[in-house]
């Protein structure tokens, strides 16, 4: 699983070639993992000051407030580190999600498709459903099976799996 994080990390802005449904979705699922395990002190702390104001609806008791200083402190810190991490693999992202529609036979510009289907929330029931008409889509073309052999974009990744 880990192979094939690093590998869509090194291939850090390679835009052109084909990438295999394991390579997109184990970065996907790393990718979450690790923002997942960067978000835990930020929820602790949280957690730590919903607790401590929740018997005194009054009044918030000294300790809290060193709680709320301190947490302010790691929570930056958590947010910075945080960020960093969504500045570093936001390009090996857009790359190996691009990538990943090639090996199906579509063009890089469908990794728009999620993001620009948001707009048609703006129109009552019909939007809706249309947006989520294309999201459901875009997720089924990410499942789907490699184009056998070569295509417009390359290689066919799976070529000595198949061969076997």
């Amino acid at each position: 699983m880990f192979k094939y994080y690093i590998a869509a990390l090194k291939k850090y802005a390679t835009f052109s070639g084909r990438a295999r449904r394991k390579e997109y979705w184990y970065f996907t699922l790393m990718n979450s993992i690790i923002s997942i395990l960067l978000s835990i002190p930020i929820y602790v702390n949280i957690l730590k000051i919903a607790f401590s104001i929740a018997p005194q609806r009054n009044s918030i008791p000294e300790d809290t407030i060193l709680i709320l200083n301190n947490m302010s402190y790691s929570a930056i810190i958590c947010y910075i580190i945080i960020l960093l991490y969504g500045l570093a693999v936001f390009i090996p992202g857009l790359a190996v999600g691009v990538r990943r529609l090639h090996d199906v036979g579509k063009s890089g510009w469908f990794l728009l498709i999620p993001y620009l289907s948001t707009l048609l929330l703006l129109i009552p029931i019909i939007g809706y459903l249309v947006y989520l008409g294309l999201d459901i889509w875009f997720l089924v073309l990410m499942f789907k099976d490699s184009q056998v052999g070569e295509n417009e974009y390359g290689a066919d990744p799976k070529t000595e799996e198949r061969n076997i």
